[in-house]
Order: structure tokens, then C-alpha cells, then sequence
């Protein structure tokens, strides 16, 4: 299935670009700088979407809607809706008119889309399946109807925010010395009328005159402030009551309901701005399989991979694993092991020796890292990169390629990274981390596979109390020497030699009781109920202060 945008290269049309891409369709783009015509496009789509300005939209649909395939559907992103349906009609495929109640800043996921079906059979289904998914609320509406409530809620309400914009600035009042002494709720609907002069005039202009009905909606409001004024000229209290009340019953129980969903937003920005302590998620650490938090770190995604129908329970470090597994609040941990980029994973190795728990599983997941940051970022001026360090390390060539002079800081995991570009909500800043990350956040992402190597993997062993001796060809071991002694370790791997068994890996660590004094791990091909690895053990065992076995286990991708 094909999706074609006409305007595709505008704000809008990249989000909605970047939504249908990510639920895996194709996606073609026609605008005023691409080589493919808007008719072109027509032609080859299944699924035409027209996101022109307001003002262009009718013109568009008149030169392609000939051409619109008989089992294709034509839509449209415009927030007035009869005159562009009416002419949409003219096509012999189906039509939906569709009315994003979001701006490009935002992602789809939790939002609000209009439909206005105006011919559909097969095709309305398919798109409220597809938004339904990422919890989009989608009302129904005829075109009529809907462009006599967008009267009221986008022409009036827009319109007071602009007028009360324009006042301010007619009064010379510094808005910046106002808000040190405003209220939360004050602050905020400042804000939010700053948020509409913050962007387009075109799109605002357009939604305020292409649409017939607003006008009236605007004049009903003329009236209600005259009215108000003039109460107030008079210093009428009662008179102001009145107007008052007489709004409140209107709006009934909603009323209410406002005051306590401000007052969420109110606590909400105050943590932002770092005027209270914002308590961090609370996740399980009780669970079938323990992995490295928060959600959507790589471990997390190889937890979920691997390990789809067990609970998972989240932790801050190796350790925190090891402990819980020990412990038996959790059944296994899954920790990471190795990086073919980076090597071992130190902390881990150290763990395995101190714990009594055993390797029962070995997994294999591709790393492949994306630059993420907010829907309205620009590759070209991120100037602050947030990451853990081995996502640091492992896009080293692309990060001294492109952003020598940014300020690279290091977090915890990749998902701590991004809950800082959540709290920051700064255009400037990006994440080294994973798409399924940045789709989770509904997020940007401005470039994938960014690591210097793109066979990068990560090796990641489930462990826990209990042995799985009987499964898999593969055998982790630890030993450490009375003293070192030259040919003690060659002594060890004479013992394999001898034997033909295969050792795929060794390593060693520091002991951290004596200079010098060394741990050594060893990985080999064998099952440890075979004889001749029994055979092999034991000798090892002969030769060595103390033998461990670690795991016996099947190796996966």
C-alpha cells in the first residue's frame, strides 16, 4: 500500500510522513522542490492526502482529483471542510475528509482527529483501525456540521488569543516582568496565546477568513465583551456576578472538571521548571525477568524480543540484577555481556564470579542507534547530545563528523537520555538511542544507524539460581591460580588442546585481592554432561586454586 502526501515537505505533511512510515507503509511525497508531480503522485497512490495551506487546498484538489484511482481514497488535512469535500467528490475513488486537532509541534499518539467521511466503504475502516491503534480519538462529523463548530472552537478561540496578543502589545506591557507576579493559571494562558503567535500567521489568517461561519461566532463575541466592559465601567458587582454565573451554569460540571485538570497541568509545569521535585516512574522490581531500566533501553528491547510473555522487572544497574535474581524476587535478570564494538562487559563479569548464579541463556541483538529529538528539530542545529556511554562510543565516528563543537553529556541508559529531552522540550537538544525508543515517545527521529559499525550487537545472558545444564553446546567457566607462576595459564589451554575441545573466548579481570592476582573466564564449545568435557573440567580443576562453572547454555540471534 502506498500513501501519498501533496505537501509533503511542509510541517504537517512531514509528521504525518513520518507516522505512516512508521506503521509500515510508503510513503511518497509531492511539493513545490520534488521532482514527483502532484498528479504523478496521484496516479500512483493508494492513499492521496492533500496538506496544502487552507487557501490552496481547493485549487490542488481541482487539478488531481481526476486522476485519483477508482479503489484509492482521497483525503485532505484542512481545518474547513465543505468546500474542499464538495470538490473531492468530483473523484471517482472514495473520500474522507480529514481535521488534525494538533499542531506539527505534537505527536499523533493521544490526539484528536476529525473524520468527515464523505464516500467510503473499505477505506474508512482501514484509517480508524490505523489511528485507533495509537489511541487517537476520532469523532464523526458531515462537513457542515463541521465547519460551524470549528467557527467556535478554533475561530473564537483564536481570535481571542490574537486580540488579547495585540492588547498587550497596545499597551507596552513587558510580558516578561507581568509573569513574575502572575498566577500559574495566569502564566498559562499567557502562554498559550504566545503559543499561537509563535506560529504561522498564514495558517492562523487562514483558519480565521476561509471560514464563512466564523464571522458570526465572532460577532456574538464582540457583543459579549462590549457587555462586559461596559459592567465594568459602571463598577457593577452584581451585574458582573450575574455574567459570571450565568457562564459558569452554562459550562455545568465541566467547570469543575477544568479546575482539577488545570490544576494537574499546574503541578506538571512547576516540576519542569524545577520549582518542585518531580517523583520518578515508579517501576516493578518484582517479575518473571529483570533487566536494565527505564523502559525502551536496549535491554528492555532485547527482554521483550526474547522474553515476550514474561512480566519484566526494571532496575538501575547490574548489580541491582544480580541482587534480585540472588534474592529470588525475579526468576532471571538479563544482563548485557558483551559488545562486538566496545568488548566485555566488565561489571558483569565481576558479578557472575562473586554470585552463585548460573548462565542459562545467551541472546543476540542488533544495535542499531538513531538520532532523536522533537518533531520541529533540525539535524543542522542540535547543539546538546544526551546518551549512555557506550551509545556515546559506538557513534563516535558520526558524533566527531557532524557535531565536533556540541556539547556531548552522558546519562544512565539511552532511556534516561531521552527523559531528559522530554524535560528539557529543547528544539536544540538530541538522543543517541533506539527507534522503538524514540516511536514509544512518539518522537523524531532526524537520523537512523548512525553507529560506526553496522554490524553492531550486544550479548546479553539470562541468569539465575538455577542451572541449565542439560541444554546447549556452549560452557562458560572461572578459575584463578594458587600464585602466578609462568605456564599456568597455558597449562589450562594444553588441557583443551589435548582434548579438541574448542575455547571461543578468554578473558581475565583483576581479583582486587593482591597486584597482579587474576580471575580468568573462559568460554568453550561442549555440553557439560558429555564425558570428555567432564573429563576436561577435571583436570582444569587439578590445575587451578578454584574452578566455577558459570553456565551451561544454547547460544541465539
Amino acid at each position: 500500500m502506498t500513501v501519498g502526501i501533496i505537501g509533503g515537505n511542509g510541517k504537517m505533511g512531514r509528521l504525518f510522513a513520518d507516522f505512516f512510515r512508521r506503521n509500515g507503509l510508503k510513503v511518497l511525497i509531492s511539493d513545490l522542490d520534488t521532482k514527483l508531480t502532484n498528479v504523478e503522485l496521484t496516479k500512483k497512490a493508494d492513499v492521496v492526502i492533500v496538506s496544502v495551506p487552507i487557501d490552496k487546498t481547493v485549487s490542488v484538489i481541482k487539478k488531481i482529483a481526476q486522476y485519483v484511482k477508482k479503489d484509492a481514497v482521497l483525503m485532505d488535512l484542512t481545518s474547513v471542510k465543505s468546500e474542499p469535500i464538495k470538490e473531492m467528490l468530483k473523484c471517482e475513488g472514495e473520500v474522507i475528509g480529514l481535521h488534525p486537532m494538533f499542531s506539527d509541534a505534537n505527536c499523533v499518539k493521544g490526539q484528536t482527529i476529525i473524520l468527515c467521511p464523505a464516500r467510503s466503504k473499505k477505506w474508512l475502516p482501514w484509517i480508524k483501525n490505523l489511528f485507533k491503534k495509537h489511541n487517537v480519538l476520532m469523532p464523526i462529523l458531515k462537513p457542515e456540521e463541521h465547519d460551524k463548530i470549528m467557527s467556535e472552537t478554533q475561530g473564537l478561540i483564536h481570535f481571542a488569543d490574537i486580540a488579547f496578543g495585540h492588547a498587550v502589545k497596545q499597551l507596552k506591557i513587558p510580558v516578561k516582568d507581568v509573569l513574575k507576579y502572575a498566577s500559574m493559571a495566569s502564566d498559562i494562558k499567557v502562554s498559550l496565546a504566545a503559543r499561537v503567535l509563535a506560529q504561522d500567521a498564514g495558517l492562523y489568517g487562514n483558519i480565521q477568513i476561509q471560514n464563512p461561519l466564523t464571522v458570526k461566532a465572532l460577532k456574538e463575541f464582540e457583543k459579549s465583551v462590549g457587555k462586559l466592559i461596559k459592567i465594568v465601567q459602571k463598577k457593577d458587582l452584581d451585574g458582573f456576578e450575574k455574567y459570571f454565573n450565568e457562564s459558569a451554569k452554562f459550562l455545568g460540571k465541566y467547570a469543575k472538571e477544568a479546575y482539577d485538570e488545570t490544576n494537574w497541568v499546574i503541578e506538571q509545569l512547576l516540576k519542569r521548571r524545577g520549582r518542585v521535585t518531580k517523583a520518578p516512574e515508579k517501576l516493578p522490581q518484582k517479575g518473571d525477568v529483570g533487566v536494565m531500566g527505564p523502559k525502551y533501553t536496549y535491554s528492555d528491547i532485547a527482554a521483550h524480543k526474547f522474553f515476550k510473555r514474561d512480566k519484566k522487572a526494571y532496575f538501575d544497574d547490574i548489580a541491582g540484577i544480580f541482587e534480585a535474581t540472588s534474592k529470588g524476587k525475579i526468576k532471571m535478570g538479563l544482563v548485557p555481556i558483551e559488545n562486538n564494538m566496545q568488548g566485555t562487559i566488565r561489571e558483569t563479569l565481576d558479578e557472575l564470579f562473586k554470585s552463585k548464579l548460573q548462565i542459562v541463556r545467551e541472546v543476540k541483538l542488533p544495535i542499531h542507534h538513531c538520532l532523536i529529538s522533537l518533531h520541529e528539530s533540525d539535524l543542522k542545529k542540535i547543539k546538546k547530545i544526551y546518551s549512555h556511554p557506550q551509545a556515546i562510543n559506538q557513534c563516535g565516528r558520526f558524533l566527531k563528523n557532524r557535531y565536533k563543537k556540541a556539547e556531548i553529556l552522558l546519562s544512565k541508559s539511552t532511556a534516561h537520555a531521552l527523559q531528559k529531552l522530554l524535560e528539557e522540550n529543547d528544539t536544540a537538544v538530541g538522543v543517541i538511542g533506539s527507534r522503538e525508543a524514540a516511536e514509544s515517545h512518539e518522537l523524531k527521529v532526524l537520523k537512523e544507524n548512525i553507529e560506526d559499525s553496522h554490524d553492531n550487537k550486544t550479548t546479553f545472558v539470562a541468569i539465575s539460581k538455577k542451572d541449565n545444564y542439560g541444554v546447549g553446546d556452549k560452557t562458560s567457566i572461572a578459575f584463578y591460580f594458587s600464585k602466578d607462576k609462568p605456564g599456568s595459564l597455558f597449562a589450562v589451554f594444553k588441557i583443551f588442546a589435548e582434548a579438541k575441545v574448542n575455547m571461543t573466548k578468554i578473558e581475565s579481570r583483576p581479583s582486587r585481592k593482591e597486584l597482579g592476582d587474576y580471575i580468568f573466564f573462559l568460554d568453550f564449545e561442549g555440553n557439560i554432561k558429555e564425558t570428555k568435557i567432564k573429563k576436561v573440567l577435571m583436570e582444569v580443576e587439578k590445575t587451578v586454586k578454584e574452578l566455577r562453572i558459570l553456565g551451561c547454555y544454547a547460544s541465539e540471534n
